[in-house]
This record gives structure tokens, C-alpha cells and sequence, in this order.
């Protein structure tokens, strides 16, 4: 995952995987019964998405973006999860501020003395 910030709260964000995983599990969307075959696919994904970090509630940051991922396969996924398949999420987010510790041992809230 790469992340570039730009005009102080903004926010791209990109990220590239790809992972190995169970045919059948995929397909039935169920755990591999013993009798099943153990076939393994590569399942491939890229998303890119963009965040703004507006100052909405004090003591907290928060953010508001949204991204699109698309993936790539083994055609012999296409019945289950489609050709081409695309998703797009849009997101509102809150991180609450956690005491810090300061070089006396004291804990201290972030942007506090």
C-alpha cells in the first residue's frame, strides 16, 4: 500500500495484491469438504482511492473518501464473481486521539502541554 498526502489534508492512496487461493472455497463459498479436489487459483486486486481529512469533530480526526477496486482471475471464477468484476466503496471515518506517554513517564493527551 503507497499513500501520497498533498494541500496538508488530502489524501491518494493506492494498493496493489495478489493472493493464492482455494478454488472450491471461492466457488461455494463454504470450507473444502475432505473429498473435494485442492485447487488453487491466483486471485489478483488494485485499488486506488482518494481521503480528505476535514477538521469535523475536536479530539478526533476525521475523514470522508472513497476508492475503486478492480480484480483479476482465473476465467473459471467468471460464474461466481463475474467477467470484470469492480467495486467501489465510499467511506467516512473517525480516529480517536490515544494518550501518549511523555519523557517523564506522565500520560498526556495528543496536543496537550
Amino acid at each position: 500500500m503507497s499513500a501520497w498526502k498533498f494541500a496538508d489534508s488530502n489524501f491518494v492512496y493506492g494498493r496493489v495484491e495478489s493472493v493464492d487461493r482455494d478454488l472450491y472455497e471461492l466457488t461455494f463459498k463454504r470450507q473444502r469438504s475432505a473429498g473435494a479436489p485442492r485447487t488453487r487459483t491466483l486471485v489478483q486486486a488494485g485499488t486506488i482511492g482518494y481521503v480528505r481529512d476535514p477538521p469535523l469533530l475536536s479530539g478526533a480526526e476525521t475523514g470522508v473518501g472513497g476508492d475503486l477496486g478492480a480484480y483479476r482471475f482465473n476465467s473459471r471464477l467468471d460464474p461466481v464473481c463475474g467477467r470484470h468484476p469492480v467495486s467501489f466503496h465510499v467511506f467516512f471515518r473517525i480516529r480517536f486521539s490515544a494518550p501518549k506517554m511523555n519523557h517523564g513517564g506522565h500520560m498526556q493527551m495528543a496536543g496537550g502541554c
